[in-house]
């Protein structure tokens, strides 16, 4: 079983039987992929410099265009 938690308590379990470990591990990951891809969000943001070269600042996610 794999669970993995998103920040704002979303959390996602994926529980396989394979004929071995790493078939049910690689199965788990591969639902858990599925799922998490639903809540892929695209980002705008600005890029400063910073100490250790470009750097993102003030990221916020993309407007919603009128349809």
């Amino acid at each position: 079983m794999v669970v993995v938690t998103r920040p704002g308590r979303r959390t996602f379990t994926a529980r396989k039987e394979e004929k071995t470990f790493e078939e049910a591990i690689r199965a788990a990951f591969s639902a858990l992929e599925i799922e998490l891809r639903k809540f892929r969000t695209e980002v705008v943001f600005n890029v400063e410099v910073g100490e250790k070269g470009p750097q993102a600042t003030t990221v916020n996610p993309v407007p919603a265009t009128p349809s």
